[in-house]
């Protein structure tokens, strides 16, 4: 019987391991500093999409792999954020997610077909009801001297969240 008890507290190790591996990977995972955020996100959408048994299109323009590791890790969690806040707050099952880049700034839009945004609303106040997801968001874009808008998504018709950072926070970029 003590060895059944060691068994079932090995296996409970194993599979707590295992959870914990899971969870940092999908926090921040290798690839964001290896082969950068475009790859990153296309990683995520992929997995993430499959496990939730929706649809997830990236459109990846991003010519650059190597930004600054902050701006990679912000953009990264910003876009996980959106979708599941797509998900949860507006019942999507399909997403677009967009990264691309001008002379002055890194765009990452989510657009989805949910029920998008309530007109007239403080989207990125605390509220007792919810998260602290765009409010955290809108105030690390402010950090790096970015911005987000909030908008009727023009492919999907739900909703869509545009996150913005100044090139000059880019590094390596020509």
């Amino acid at each position: 019987e003590m060895l059944n008890g060691l068994d079932d507290l090995s296996r409970s190790i194993q599979n707590f391991m295992a959870g914990t591996r899971s969870l940092i990977f999908d926090l921040i995972p290798p690839a964001l500093y290896s082969v950068g955020v475009g790859a990153a996100v296309e990683g995520f959408a992929k997995q993430f999409g499959k496990k939730q048994g929706i649809v997830i299109d990236v459109n990846n323009q991003l010519t650059v792999r190597q930004l600054d590791p902050n701006i990679a890790v912000f953009l990264y969690k910003g876009v996980r954020e959106c979708v599941k806040n797509a998900i949860k707050h507006g019942g999507a099952d399909r997403m677009l997610v967009s990264l691309c880049h001008s002379e002055q700034y890194i765009e990452v839009a989510v657009e989805d077909n949910g029920t998008g945004f309530t007109p007239d609303e403080d989207h990125f106040g605390l509220k007792k009801d919810s998260g602290f997801g765009l409010f955290n968001l809108k105030n690390r874009a402010e950090q790096f001297d970015g911005s987000i808008t909030l908008a009727k998504a023009e492919k999907l018709g739900g909703g869509k969240v545009t996150v913005y950072v100044p090139h000059k926070k880019l590094e390596g970029m020509t």
